[in-house]
């Protein structure tokens, strides 16, 4: 198996992985390297913890931080290689089963790939025979529905059919192009007919002649009232006029006896 690597051996396999694109040659010997370096600075690090000079703690203080170190290249470089096998496996679901490529692939990395360009291609399929069902299904339910056309009887709000179509508004009079299914509902209520309704609804026009015969035999009788409260006015005001004069016509009669009577004296 030869020699374990060193820290430097598993940092230059990441900085390989870290500048290609594709992936590169990793094998079985090269984990198990990897993995004799950790278990060998572990026990370096048990053995240092049994020594309590300061050149030994000093020591195992360096070897924990280069096993950090080492952790955290050797997850990069598996993380790197597990994107490029995904990217390669969406490229390949895409074609034939002879672009199948493995190369420099760990026995773990080919599973990985071959599920997922299953799981791709599986899934692929299902939504285009989901979107080739609903177009299937949207062409039957176009041919079964017919369009019916009504005249608006009164003001119908904007509203939504059970397929989630908008229709509306529609104004009084307007024409009301909708399924049959609706307008079914409409006629029963009333919103809709087979006739374009007339600006004023025939049934309707004694109601208005009523209320408007009411209107002038209202209006006549506050004039008459209105005629009589003013003759009564003038009436009183005549009255006023007539005590007013006879007043001044007695004051005169008084006035004139007085100056009479100042010169007889």
């Amino acid at each position: 198996m030869g020699d374990a690597f060193t820290y430097e051996d598993i940092y230059e396999l990441f900085r390989n992985e870290q500048y290609s694109s594709d992936l590169q040659t990793l094998t079985i010997d090269d984990l198990k390297r990897i993995k004799k370096y950790f278990e060998e600075k572990n026990d370096e690090t048990k053995n240092q913890d049994q020594s309590l000079n300061l050149f030994s703690t000093t020591n195992r203080a360096k070897i924990q931080v280069e096993l950090s170190n080492a952790t955290r290249v050797v997850k990069d470089m598996l993380e790197r290689r597990e994107r490029k096998v995904i990217s390669r496996a969406v490229f390949n679901s895409r074609s034939d089963d002879s672009m199948r490529d493995t190369s420099n692939m760990l026995n773990a990395e080919e599973i990985l790939y071959d599920q997922l360009i299953k799981l791709l291609q599986t899934s692929r399929k299902s939504i285009l025979e989901t979107i080739e069902k609903s177009d299937s299904l949207t062409s039957v339910n176009k041919s079964e529905i017919k369009s019916t056309e009504y005249y608006a009887q009164e003001t119908i709000p904007e509203f939504f059919g059970p397929d989630m179509n908008k229709f509306g508004p529609f104004s009084r009079g307007d024409i009301v192009s909708i399924p049959q299914s609706i307008s079914d509902i409409l006629l029963t209520q009333g919103k809709i007919g087979d006739k374009k309704p007339l600006d004023l609804d025939p049934s309707d026009l004694n109601q208005p002649i009523e209320e408007l015969k009411n209107e002038v035999i209202t209006g006549d009788i506050d004039s008459q009232n209105e005629i009589s409260k003013t003759n009564t006015d003038i009436l009183s005001f005549k009255k006023v006029q007539e005590t007013h004069n006879a007043q001044d016509q007695t004051f005169e009669e008084q006035s004139s006896s007085k100056n009479k009577k100042e010169r007889t004296e």
